[in-house]
């Protein structure tokens, strides 16, 4: 058995997953959900659970599962998940921890029944099963008319999404100081690019704050906002991204995964070079090498 800590927003949640099915896959073993750190911990922006839109197989993992886990820094619940595990039958599961921001090399040396706790970000953890994760990632029930309509606009132009992110990005200094917020001037540069390169582009706007956007991005080019999927419908939003052929994302996991389920051959992904304000975090495995990076 795989469980894999869900936390954060989607796209952080879609990592967390992608990973956990990955190894679960190369374990040829079950992967369970362990979502209870939504209602335990406090934070500047509550995050719910979010993949139940989509075609995931989606276990989470019990009470009895989590008495189970092994954590490193307690050797009193460790002594007591083994005497539990022992009386219930249940095998111990232990405890792995990311242990850097960039590809474990030694990701698949973890064993079977393993907990794990991090952000996994790298296509390099699931890469060897794209297809099954970009099947999974497929919208549950189909979207509402206006979602639609907006879909059939998307595909018959040559799309190319845009993703603002600010948000806490903006309202949380903690958060402002460890992420920032993309320029204006790296979306203009990102769009000059896309206008030198791609004939008769048609930009779709998304974003968590669509007033600042349109009152502060000047766009001369045929361009479309979509607002109407803010709050618990934002998957529809990341829907309708990877519906574009071509993506200038943010700094942010969510427009990343707009891009990456994009199945466009062509698809040309302008990503910001620096995606964090002040992090020690290394970042090389975060950005496909297809994608282009200014």
């Amino acid at each position: 058995m795989i469980i894999t800590q869900l936390i954060g927003g989607l796209g952080n949640q879609m990592f967390q997953y992608a990973a956990g099915r990955s190894l679960a896959n190369h374990h040829n073993t079950a992967l369970t959900l362990d979502t209870t750190r939504f209602s335990r911990i406090r934070s500047i922006t509550p995050r719910p659970y979010c993949l139940s839109n989509f075609r995931i197989k989606e276990t989470f993992a019990s009470e009895k599962d989590l008495h189970c886990v092994k954590e490193p820094s307690s050797h009193l619940k460790n002594f007591y998940a083994e005497i539990y595990c022992a009386l219930t039958g249940n095998p111990v599961i232990s405890f792995k921890k990311e242990p850097h921001f960039q590809y474990d090399p030694d990701f698949f040396l973890i064993p079977n029944n393993v907990y794990l706790e991090g952000y996994w970000q790298s296509e390099k953890y699931f890469k060897s099963v794209e297809n099954a994760i970009r099947s999974e990632f497929t919208l549950k029930e189909d979207p509402d008319p206006l979602n639609t309509l907006m879909a059939k606009k998307i595909l018959e132009s040559n799309a190319v999404s845009i993703h603002i992110r600010r948000g806490d990005y903006v309202t949380s200094p903690a958060t402002f100081e460890e992420h920032g917020v993309c320029s204006l001037e790296y979306y203009h540069k990102a769009i000059d690019n896309i206008i030198n390169k791609i004939p008769d582009p048609h930009f779709y706007i998304f974003s968590d704050d669509p007033q600042w956007v349109q009152q502060n991005l000047q766009i001369h080019y045929p361009h479309s906002y979509i607002s109407h999927n803010l709050g618990s419908k934002d998957y529809l939003d990341l829907w309708l991204m990877s519906l574009c052929h071509h993506h200038i994302i943010a700094n942010s996991s969510f427009s990343w995964w707009g891009a990456w389920l994009s199945t466009y051959p062509e698809k040309m992904v302008i990503a910001p070079k620096q995606w964090f304000n002040q992090s020690k975090n290394d970042t090389r495995d975060l950005i496909p090498d297809s994608w282009n990076k200014i």
